[in-house]
């Protein structure tokens, strides 16, 4: 049976699915990928942010299902809010083990935005996705690390946040240093 998008929905309001079960209901029938893609844009930010983490879960072992929808996940990077951006920063991030056309390349200023005070959550999930895609693409390595210095430009919230968000962009320098990136 392939699992639409009224499918999603149900299982989504029946609260009885967890994300991890309906990332395993996605990924047992392929054709529900193209459903769970069309959640991230429903009205409901509810049905957008679930779908959201039921893919953030395919992405981290699925990547090659998913990387049609780049162009998508691209498209809500530039535009979504938080809590939905978060999980499309981690999806865009495991996606670049698998990006042979180089499209995360042409995302980098978007993707490191957050760095410049948003959300902490969202500069997290920068800072985060920073480490793996300089793992899956060391050639954007000088690149990422001139970007995680731009948290030292940021408007967060007050000093606190500023230096939460300051100390984890120097441990991420520190891991790519360590990884001899």
């Amino acid at each position: 049976m392939t699992i639409n998008l009224e499918n999603i929905y149900e299982a989504i309001d029946s609260k009885h699915v967890s994300n991890g079960e309906l990332a395993g209901m996605i990924y047992e029938d392929k054709g529900s990928l193209e459903a769970a893609v069309d959640g991230l844009f429903d009205h409901n930010m509810r049905i957008r942010v679930e779908c959201a983490k039921a893919l953030r879960i395919l992405s981290r072992n699925n990547c090659p299902a998913l990387y049609p929808y780049f162009n998508s996940f691209a498209e809500l990077l530039d535009s979504a809010k938080p809590p939905l951006v978060e999980e499309i920063m981690y999806i865009v991030a495991n996606l670049a083990s698998v990006d042979n056309q180089n499209k995360i390349d042409a995302l980098l200023d978007v993707f490191f935005e957050p760095l410049e005070g948003e959300s902490l959550h969202t500069t997290r999930a920068a800072i985060v996705g920073a480490l793996r895609i300089a793992a899956a693409k060391p050639q954007l390595a000088k690149r990422i690390r001139e970007q995680l210095l731009r948290v030292e430009n940021g408007s967060y919230t007050d000093e606190r946040a500023r230096t939460l968000a300051r100390d984890a962009a120097f441990d991420a320098l520190d891991k790519l240093n360590a990884m001899h990136l």
